[in-house]
């Protein structure tokens, strides 16, 4: 428990008590290599399967909500403010799957309004052009828009509606490598007036019955982007989604009091792996402060009863310091030094020295040379023995045809 109390959030305290056996855990969990980016995950899929916060039957169930939604999206069609996708006419919605009580089961499609965006490059005369900042796949990334390099486009006012970004729209982008598709996030009004292109999609809720919260949770979780990569078109280190898979995408409904619970848990786990991620960042650091300093008093040792000094320092750290795989590594080449520097064991002034070797060995090769036994090793620069080039007939005779012409 030690990361929640560091982490220094009211809103966490309640973790304390509310699932203990998991939490318990993260101190732990967290240690392990990319431990942090697994409970985010797990935190996530727990989240979109109704595992995180207790249902509660007073809540509206997930149905009636979307009996609202539908009805609401019936009027639209109805006034001609939006058109009936053929897709829309029979939704097939996969419920083998067991949902909580109260939540509904449906399409992407069936509780949104999904929208391209502007293409770009389009070619003749616009009636009232206005020139507007827009959003690239590099703009969106998972949970949050990045503002940085917008580009501009030109486009007639007429259009302003149809690819103007309002707050609240969740942005998902079509592809590109394996982690572009289906990156969500939600538009909180950056900027007054902002559009988007061809390659993001834009959701935009009925009524005051969409969470986008919720939705930007649950297809950015492992589940979506299952279905993703499942359906999603492949090229050579490329991947996208079009506008009707994405409206194909299973979208669980919970009641709206529920969804807001989920949101506000899975927001307060994430701080927290937030300040567990700062807590390794900082041990880390200070771990490889320490270990760069004690391999560094062995490394400077200038004999070995110095070194044997100065490696008792490391003994008594020893289960702190090799915790770590690129610890280990790091000694390892450390012992690689101090072997080649002759630290490792005492120099005895009864062994031969090394000249006296080397001189046996030079007088031992210059024997061999003599008797024929090995060659003696050329030192000077190489030299290349010259190419021998094979004429064919033709080349033969036009060479001597030439030869005969200079002699004349």
């Amino acid at each position: 428990m030690s990361a929640v109390l560091e982490a220094r959030e009211p809103s966490a305290r309640y973790l304390e008590s509310l699932p203990p056996a998991m939490v318990r855990q993260f101190d732990l969990l967290a240690t392990a290599p990319g431990g942090v980016a697994r409970l985010r995950e797990l935190i996530l899929t727990l989240a979109v399967q109704g595992k995180l916060v207790p249902q509660d039957s007073r809540d509206e169930p997930g149905s009636a909500l979307l009996g609202r939604i539908f009805a609401e999206k019936n009027r639209l069609i109805a006034s001609g403010q939006s058109k009936r996708d053929r897709s829309e006419a029979a939704p097939q919605v996969d419920d083998s799957e067991v949902l909580p009580a109260g939540w509904a089961s449906t399409l992407l499609g069936e509780v949104s309004l999904v929208s391209g965006g502007v293409t770009l490059g389009r070619k003749g005369s616009l009636i009232e052009p206005v020139t507007l900042p827009y959003l690239r796949v590099a703009n969106v990334q998972r949970w949050r828009v990045e503002m940085n390099e917008l580009k501009q486009v030109t486009i007639a006012r007429s259009e302003l509606q149809r690819f103007a970004l309002r707050s609240g729209d969740l942005l998902i982008t079509e592809g590109g490598d394996w982690d572009k598709v289906g990156r969500s996030a939600i538009w909180r009004g950056e900027l007054p007036e902002c559009l988007h292109q061809n390659h993001v999609f834009k959701l935009r809720g009925m009524l005051n019955s969409w969470n986008s919260e919720w939705a930007q949770l649950y297809l950015n979780s492992p589940v979506a982007r299952t279905y993703f990569a499942s359906c999603a078109k492949q090229t050579t280190n490329l991947a996208s989604i079009n506008m009707t898979q994405l409206k194909a995408c299973r979208f669980p409904l919970p009641p709206l009091a529920e969804q807001a619970r989920i949101v506000a848990r899975v927001d307060d786990l994430m701080r927290l792996c937030d300040a567990l991620e700062a807590k390794g960042r900082l041990e880390a650091a200070q771990h490889a402060q320490l270990l760069s300093t004690l391999l560094g008093t062995l490394t400077d040792s200038a004999s070995p009863e110095e070194l044997a000094a100065n490696w008792q320092r490391v003994a008594d750290h020893f289960d702190l310091l090799l915790d770590r795989p690129e610890a280990v590594d790091a000694l390892e080449q450390t012992i690689l030094q101090l072997a080649v520097r002759g630290l490792l064991v005492p120099q005895d002034p009864n062994d031969e020295p090394a000249s006296v070797l080397l001189e046996r060995i030079r007088a031992e090769r210059d024997r061999l040379i003599a008797e024929g036994k090995i060659k003696r090793e050329f030192r000077g620069p190489e030299r290349r023995k010259p190419r021998q080039v094979r004429l064919n007939d033709d080349e033969r005779d036009w060479f001597k045809g030439v030869a005969v012409g200079l002699a004349r």
